[in-house]
């Protein structure tokens, strides 16, 4: 069975039927944790999906562009990819604009605060990491000085 096709069985199961990833995985001989990967093909382009059914992408590359559910820069990626194909670069484009949620900005103002002003999280291949767009950071960074200026005054 192609992973495609998995995907869409798995799908279906979980959407009309209510079926998590122990049940699928269970039904189908699986991992809980394939179950999931494929699930998360859900965020990719129907357009990259041909393109994998065709076998012109490999199943890491397809899984690279599910790190964001925008269809239209996955296929902005998908058009400026060159010779270098790998899953880790497809990830790095799709992510270079981001700012880790490690980063000392983004632990200041708060996963909440991030959220509020338009931030969305994006999935790395199994664990959630919250990223920061562009927009987001130059929010941070007036928020960031104004809480420190009025420290300062109130100090």
């Amino acid at each position: 069975m192609h992973p495609a096709d998995q995907f869409e069985a798995f799908k279906k199961l979980a959407e009309e039927r209510g079926f998590g990833a122990e049940e699928i995985a269970a039904r189908f001989g699986v991992t809980p944790h394939v179950v999931r990967q494929r699930l998360r093909l859900g965020a990719v382009s129907p357009k990259l999906m041909e393109i994998y059914r065709n076998g012109d992408l490999a199943l890491d590359q397809l899984m690279a562009f599910a790190i964001t559910e925008d269809h239209a820069r996955q296929e902005a990626a998908y058009e400026r990819l060159s010779h270098n194909r790998d899953a880790s670069t497809i990830r790095r484009m799709l992510t270079k604009a981001n700012v880790a949620a490690t980063d000392r900005g983004a632990i200041f103002v708060g996963a909440e605060a991030y959220t509020e002003v338009g931030g969305t999280p994006s999935m790395r291949t199994a664990e959630l990491d919250r990223t920061v767009t562009p927009g987001v950071r130059v929010w941070m960074r007036r928020t960031r000085t104004a809480t420190v200026t009025s420290r300062c005054r109130t100090s």
